[in-house]
């Protein structure tokens, strides 16, 4: 619960290292997004019940959060984030 709170607040600090840590977050939380959904995977097959609904609503949950770090790279973000302060 720490993280996404010290995250939200570092949106705040116009500074563009806190845009990359932003991206790098970002990516990090899809990459957990694909573990949960193989595990979740794993272990429906290995219950014999269906995955397929729910694997890959946590894998398009994890494509897209890790999409959503390509909104950092638009000309506004990086207009309100200089380099220096």
């Amino acid at each position: 619960m720490p993280i996404p709170l010290i995250l939200l607040i570092l949106l705040f600090i116009p500074f563009r290292p806190v845009c990359w840590l932003w991206e790098i977050c970002l990516i990090c939380f899809g990459v957990e997004w694909l573990i949960s959904a193989y595990q979740l995977y794993l272990r429906r097959i290995a219950a014999g019940m269906p995955f397929a609904l729910g694997t890959s609503i946590l894998v398009v949950c994890g494509i897209l959060t890790m999409l959503s770090a390509l909104v950092f790279f638009s000309r506004k973000i990086k207009n309100r984030y200089p380099l220096h302060v």
